[in-house]
């Protein structure tokens, strides 16, 4: 006999904020959309072991001074699942410069 192993299962999480990271001094960051639609694929096990809040939705800002981009979002999940995709993959940052007093 040949073991049957159930195929790989989805969940959606939506609404996961995008956190803006390594943002440099004296600037300011505005992401648009502030939240994303992750779509995890593992087991089904693994997936009911995911904490909703432990799957984070960033964007690296290291390096990038004032302007307008359009940045790929990074998820941090749990091991024993994988990100199939993100809805959207990228949003629109734009970064300000602070006033100096």
């Amino acid at each position: 006999r040949v073991p049957v192993l159930p195929g790989p299962v989805e969940r959606t999480l939506s609404d996961r904020p995008v956190y803006l990271r390594n943002l440099g001094t004296n600037l300011s960051a505005q992401a648009t959309p502030t939240a994303v639609e992750v779509i995890l694929r593992g087991s089904r096990q693994g997936l009911s072991r995911v904490d909703r809040d432990a799957v984070t939705a960033n964007v690296d800002l290291a390096g990038l001074g004032a302007g307008d981009y359009v940045l790929g979002v990074k998820v941090d999940a749990s091991p024993d699942v994988g990100v199939a995709r993100i809805n959207p993959a990228a949003v629109r940052v734009r970064i300000s410069a602070l006033n100096s007093k």
